[in-house]
């Protein structure tokens, strides 16, 4: 069993300790000592890290009452320094007390427990078991939770023999003794992780966003130190943005509106172009297109994949119509034959030929077929290939 020094004093940033079991692991050794202020992961805050006689600590866990601290390297001390990551150890205590507080708020106003705790890098995730959240709703348990931090209750953590679960914000899930954190004229309830020593260490809690996951609402959350770095990520954002758009931050929304509605407008103004291009593009193609017993054959090439593209679409809606077309772009030769089905011809037999001068891989049905290759210099030849196919079959 391993006196777990974090249970009685969180802000322990240190101690010495003796190895009482070492085993070998994949990139390290893994260590188990007679006592520990390391806090191993569990109940959704992860764990400690720090250095263990000068090795790097990359992760520590619980096993059977014993604390399994996974080193980097091989230790051959008895005796060893512990240290802590005090960055990370303070950071964790403060997203796991806010959470004690959000928790607290919600299950004051909605009835509703915490289902799961997620204490991540960047921000930390709760579970809710409630039908509707709004952003009016949000926006309250943020203002009340702060509330509790800005009064500056007192936080106790410590052993019970007894417990009254009526008393309690959630029942535990250990029987016997339970590890309460009693936030001072707020709640109790009982938990094993690390927490400050009074609400004001919170500093500040902020739910950016939430959604709906299943039958609960998921909550995102950050405290603390956390909410100054999500604070300067986001000026960054609307710094960079104010600048680019030459707007003030405030006029940003209108700034964007606008812009939104420029491009929708550009975007009906470039369809609409794109649409008479098409319509250009075919006609004069039927205008060019040879005359091959009958069948209108249609060949042309463009800089522009769609342009191709569409033009073949369009071409076999044509009555007895076969349409031959290619673009060159940056990725290489791109062909497009298609035939109507009222003239018998499978265009997959010109595809097969013109495939050969581009070097190219194609497929596709009697009525449309692609191929692709890299040789755009080889397009003229490909389309030639191809009309001589075609014409052969009438």
């Amino acid at each position: 069993m391993t006196n777990k020094l974090y249970l009685d004093d969180a802000y322990m940033r240190g101690c010495v300790s003796t190895v009482v079991r070492k085993e070998t692991g994949t990139h390290g050794d893994i260590l188990v000592l007679d006592t520990t202020c390391f806090y191993p992961e569990g109940g959704g805050q992860p764990c400690d890290t720090g250095t263990i006689a000068g090795h790097r600590v990359m992760h520590v866990c619980a096993n059977d009452g014993e604390v399994l601290h996974h080193i980097e390297g091989r230790c051959t001390d008895k005796t060893v320094e512990c240290m802590l990551d005090w960055d990370r150890r303070i950071d964790h205590m403060q997203q796991h007390t806010g959470q004690h507080i959000i928790s607290h708020v919600i299950f004051r106003r909605f009835g509703a427990e915490t289902e799961s705790l997620h204490i991540g890098a960047r921000h930390s995730t709760i579970d809710i078991p409630i039908t509707e959240l709004t952003g009016d709703d949000v926006r309250t348990i943020e203002d009340e939770a702060n509330t509790i931090i800005r009064e500056y209750h007192p936080i106790h953590c410590y052993v019970a023999r007894t417990v009254d679960i009526g008393k309690l914000r959630k029942a535990p899930k250990v029987e016997g003794d339970v590890r309460i954190v009693e936030i001072e004229d707020i709640e109790k309830a009982p938990c094993g992780g690390t927490h400050c020593s009074s609400s004001a260490e919170v500093g500040l809690v902020h739910i950016p966003h939430w959604h709906k996951k299943g039958h609960s609402w998921r909550i995102e959350f950050v405290c603390g130190i956390r909410c100054l770095a999500l604070l300067r990520g986001h000026g960054a954002v609307i710094n960079a943005m104010s600048r680019r758009l030459d707007a003030p931050p405030s006029a940003l929304d209108e700034r964007l509106c606008a812009l939104k509605e420029e491009k929708e407008a550009l975007y009906r103004r470039t369809q609409y172009l794109m649409e008479q291009r098409a319509h250009l593009d075919l006609e004069k193609a039927l205008h060019d297109a040879w005359d091959v017993d009958g069948v209108k054959v249609i060949s042309a090439s463009y800089d522009e994949v769609e342009r191709a593209r569409e033009l073949a679409r369009r071409a076999v809606t044509t009555k007895r119509c076969v349409a031959l077309t290619a673009a060159c772009s940056s990725r290489g030769a791109t062909l497009f034959f298609a035939s109507s089905g009222d003239n018998g011809i499978d265009v997959r037999d010109a595809m097969n030929e013109a495939l050969v001068p581009i070097a190219g891989k194609g497929g596709g049905g009697m009525h449309f077929a692609t191929g692709h290759g890299p040789a755009c210099d080889a397009i003229p030849e490909a389309l030639r290939r191809a009309w001589k196919v075609v014409a052969g079959e009438r």
